[in-house]
C-alpha cells in the first residue's frame, strides 16, 4: 500500500480577477499543487502542496507576483 503524500497548505491573497490565472497556472503543474478559492471577492486561495515543493510554489508566485497583484503568502497549519 502507498503511503499519501503529506500536504502543506499556504494562504495566497491577490486581486480578485487574477484567482482563476493563478489556478490555471498552478493546475498546469499536475499534482504539485492544489489550489481551491476561500474568497473569490477577496481573493483568498489557499494551495495545498507536496512536501518539498514549495519553494517551486513560492518561485511561480514570485514571477507573476506583478501581474497577480500578491498581497500575501502564509503557510497555514
Amino acid at each position: 500500500m502507498k503511503e499519501a503524500l503529506a500536504l502543506k497548505h499556504y494562504l495566497v491573497k491577490m486581486s480578485p480577477e487574477q484567482v482563476y490565472f493563478v489556478k490555471f497556472i498552478l493546475e498546469a503543474y499536475d499534482n504539485l499543487f492544489l489550489p481551491s478559492t476561500l474568497d473569490q471577492t477577496a481573493g483568498a486561495v489557499i494551495i495545498r502542496v507536496v512536501y518539498g515543493e514549495d519553494t517551486l510554489l513560492k518561485e511561480i508566485l514570485e514571477s507573476i507576483s506583478e501581474r497577480i497583484g500578491l498581497e500575501c503568502m502564509e503557510e497555514v497549519v
